[in-house]
């Protein structure tokens, strides 16, 4: 694989610049960012939601269709809503994404004390306590939160996905 990456290793040292970009174009503009993210899973959302009830026509006699066309009209409630409220949108997911971070770090807290005897749970411990730690700063700054925080992990994603992918394009160059 190395090997595959040093022969083009412009093409990913190239990717890792627009990634390292965009992460930094994201934690300059965090509400643009998550707009734009907004916009995307709503137009997403209504074509789901719209291919979805096409198939269900087609398959009307088929059971179960109703609980599906219900949750077709669900996708599309929700592409509308992020298309045309995104601020609403976007404190929802804001919210669900904090207490996702909660019970997610809650869980991890919980297994690290069931395999401290068994093997080294130190970064399980630090991973959950800072899940948690996020997730009470945005509570605690909610709706105002949503202004950045979206926008703000996006960024950050894309920085470090750059910076490895920058990091990997020039040793491999170098291999």
């Amino acid at each position: 694989m190395l090997l595959q990456i040093a022969k083009h290793w412009k093409f990913v040292l190239f990717e890792g610049i627009i990634f390292s970009v965009l992460g930094i174009v994201a934690l300059l503009f965090p509400l643009f960012a998550a707009l734009s993210l907004q916009i995307l899973l709503g137009v997403l959302f209504l074509v789901a939601g719209f291919a979805q009830l096409f198939r269900i026509k087609a398959l009307w006699q088929m059971p179960g269709s109703v609980s599906l066309i219900l949750s077709s009209c669900l996708l599309v409630i929700v592409g509308l809503i992020f298309l045309f409220y995104p601020m609403g949108g976007l404190l929802s997911m804001t919210f669900l994404l904090a207490l996702l971070f909660f019970v997610d770090g809650c869980f991890k807290l919980i297994s690290s004390f069931r395999l401290a005897r068994a093997v080294r749970s130190s970064w399980l411990v630090f991973s959950a306590l800072l899940e948690i730690l996020i997730a009470i700063i945005v509570w605690a700054g909610w709706p105002t939160s949503a202004v950045w925080f979206i926008g703000t992990l996006v960024g950050i994603h894309f920085f470090f996905a750059g910076i490895t992918l920058i990091s990997l394009a020039l040793f491999a160059k170098n291999a």
